[in-house]
C-alpha cells in the first residue's frame, strides 16, 4: 500500500499525502479508461507496464 512505510515509521504526514495522491491519480486513470496490463501477455512492453502497475500495491488488485 503506497505510503504505509511512512506511516510505520511514523511520518504520517508524508504517508498521507503520498496514499491520497497515488489514490487520486490511480482513480483519474480508471476515470479516463486507462490500460490496467495483466501478466498473461508475451509482449515485453506490455510485461513492463505490469510491473509498473503492480507498484500501486493494493490499488491493482482493485483496478482488475
Amino acid at each position: 500500500m503506497p505510503g504505509a512505510g511512512h506511516l510505520l515509521l511514523g511520518k504520517w504526514v508524508r504517508g498521507t499525502l503520498l496514499m491520497v495522491s497515488i489514490l487520486c491519480m490511480f482513480a483519474i486513470g480508471v476515470a479516463l479508461q486507462g490500460k490496467i496490463y495483466t501478466p498473461n501477455t508475451g509482449e515485453p512492453l506490455d510485461m513492463l507496464g505490469f510491473v509498473g502497475d503492480l507498484g500501486a500495491g493494493l490499488f491493482y488488485a482493485l483496478g482488475v
